[in-house]
């Protein structure tokens, strides 16, 4: 993986899915790093790694934010390496939106729809895939930004969990960028559902918390903060795969000349939790 990242076992078992999620940096929004060579930002430089990432993750489910060049990269290169994939594009006169891949020689495809929520242009895409016997909802959603606009990031996850709940699925797999902390309100709003979802990465790499951060940017200041998240219902965790340490994104910021987005990748191997039913 880029940035020398490896797996960490964080626990005994074995797993059979591999999930990534990973905010890959709109074409569209790329410019608005200052502090970035232009050359580094520019599509044609930026592609090959994240084609790199995406295909050494060698996943079995992938989400991804901010795509907008599906039709003419993103999905020929998945095809080329056995995955179906599904996207739709933001509302107004945003050019990206959410892609999910998955193997078709692992899952068969039963559904996809998108979940709009109220007066926005954020919404949730959401896959049905059938393994064996089992039933897993895959979702992928890109939450509002801005510190200020917490009160709406609340409300689309309140709308989110509502879907869920009704939601018939031996498992779920939500994956996204939510733009919120992991002592937002919006968080909470998630991990506190009835739904019973656990983010992937807590109590992993850092003991009783989150990852120190998904995400680094330097515009008119420095900003890193962990935005990005793997929930699962009724999966276990036995590898997550390791972050960098900030003393290291430090030397470059994100995006750089080796890493093609300011969003890390997370990915996880995980089981689901009543292997009997496979």
């Amino acid at each position: 993986m880029l940035l020398g990242r490896e797996f960490v076992r964080v626990s005994e078992s074995e797993p059979f899915l591999t999930v990534l999620h990973w905010n890959i940096l709109s074409d569209q929004l790329s410019g608005f790093f200052p502090s970035v060579e232009d050359k580094y930002v520019e599509w044609d430089y930026r592609k090959k790694y994240i084609e790199s990432e995406i295909i050494n993750s060698q996943a079995d489910i992938m989400c991804l934010s901010e795509v907008d060049h599906y039709i003419d990269f993103i999905q020929p290169l998945l095809h080329s390496r056995g995955y179906g994939s599904i996207f739709k594009k933001k509302k107004s006169w945003h050019r990206d939106g959410l892609c999910i891949a998955f193997k078709l020689d692992k899952f068969s495809f039963a559904k996809q729809m998108p979940v709009y929520f109220p007066q926005s242009n954020q919404f949730a895409l959401v896959a049905k895939l059938i393994l064996g016997s089992i039933n897993i909802t895959v979702v992928s959603t890109h939450l509002k930004s801005g510190k200020k606009y917490e009160k709406y990031r609340v409300a689309q996850a309140r709308y989110l969990m509502k879907f869920l709940e009704k939601t018939e699925a031996d498992a779920i797999i939500l994956c996204g960028d939510f733009n919120c902390s992991p002592n937002s309100p919006s968080y909470n709003t998630i991990v506190n559902s009835s739904i019973g979802l656990k983010s992937a990465y807590l109590n992993t790499l850092e003991p009783s918390s989150e990852p120190k951060f998904t995400t680094y940017k330097m515009r008119e200041e420095i900003e890193y903060s962990t935005i990005d998240y793997i929930f699962l219902k009724n999966f276990d965790v036995d590898y997550v795969l390791n972050l960098p340490s900030l003393s290291f994104i430090e030397k470059t910021s994100l995006p750089s000349s080796t890493y093609p987005s300011d969003h890390l990748s997370l990915v996880c191997k995980i089981h689901y939790r009543l292997n009997y039913l496979i």
